[in-house]
Order: C-alpha cells, then sequence, then structure tokens
C-alpha cells in the first residue's frame, strides 16, 4: 500500500506507475490523479495548444502532403476496418490472437490489399510484431546489398 500525494488515499502498489528516479520506484500521486491532471492541464492549455498545432501544420503542408501520399493505402485500409466494425461486418475479438490476454485488440495489415484481412492483436503483441517485420526488413536489406 501507498499514500497518494494527491488524494491522501492508501491504494495499492500496482495504482502507481514506475519511475526509476524515486527511492521505491514508483510515482508520488496514483494513475487515476496524473490521468486527471493531465486532462485538466489539457483543458487550460487547449486553445494555445490547437493554436500551435494550426500554426505548424500550415508551416508543415508538404510534410503532410507527403505523409498522405507516402500513408494512403495504410489509411484507406485502416478506415475499412474501423467503418466494417461500427456497422458489425468485422468483429473484433475480445483477446489478443498471439498472448490471448482479454483486452481490446488493433488490426494488424499483412498486405493492404487486402484491407478487412487483420490479425488481431493487443498494444504489446502489434508493437513487437513491428519491431519483428523491421529486423526483418533490414536483414533482407543488408544482405541484398552484400
Amino acid at each position: 500500500m501507498k499514500k497518494c500525494k494527491s488524494c491522501m488515499v492508501d491504494k495499492p502498489i500496482h495504482l502507481f506507475s514506475k519511475h526509476p528516479a524515486t527511492k521505491d520506484r514508483l510515482r508520488s500521486k496514483c494513475k487515476s490523479c496524473r490521468r486527471k491532471e493531465g486532462r485538466d492541464r489539457y483543458k487550460e492549455r487547449r486553445e494555445y495548444l490547437n493554436e500551435q498545432n494550426r500554426v505548424w501544420a500550415l508551416n508543415n503542408k508538404e510534410y503532410f502532403s507527403e505523409y498522405f501520399h507516402l500513408h494512403r493505402y495504410e489509411r484507406n485500409a485502416q478506415a475499412k476496418v474501423s467503418y466494417a466494425v461500427s456497422v458489425g461486418n468485422l468483429i473484433r475479438p475480445s483477446k489478443c490472437s498471439w498472448c490471448n490476454i482479454k483486452c481490446k485488440p488493433e488490426a494488424h495489415h499483412d498486405n493492404y490489399d487486402e484491407p478487412l484481412n487483420v490479425t488481431w492483436l493487443c498494444k504489446p503483441c502489434h508493437a513487437e510484431l513491428h519491431v519483428l517485420e523491421r529486423k526483418h526488413r533490414e536483414i533482407e536489406q543488408t544482405s541484398n546489398s552484400g
């Protein structure tokens, strides 16, 4: 048990985020208090942040144009999956297809030409798969160049 410095309530340790610089390796405020503070801070700064984003976007039109052009197939496939799930043509399972933990899995496309052929993965498994794919591509590139 640990006392949150914000709400002053004793809570189980798993409700505190890790922090490498503290003595007990845990943050002093519980996750729910930190989340609330983050939301409040965003609400206070929302107009400023939106203006900063708008200015940045106006100054970087080439970046957006290039990005959307390069990733149009991925964005199209993601939109098709989202629509199919919303109308019930594609059912999102309640667990990851790799580790079988109960979660709200993300859709992973092996081939963007088949937008509704997806593998449902939790965030950690999805990230791990992309790391493995990146390593595989790097190995292929080095073997083809040598």
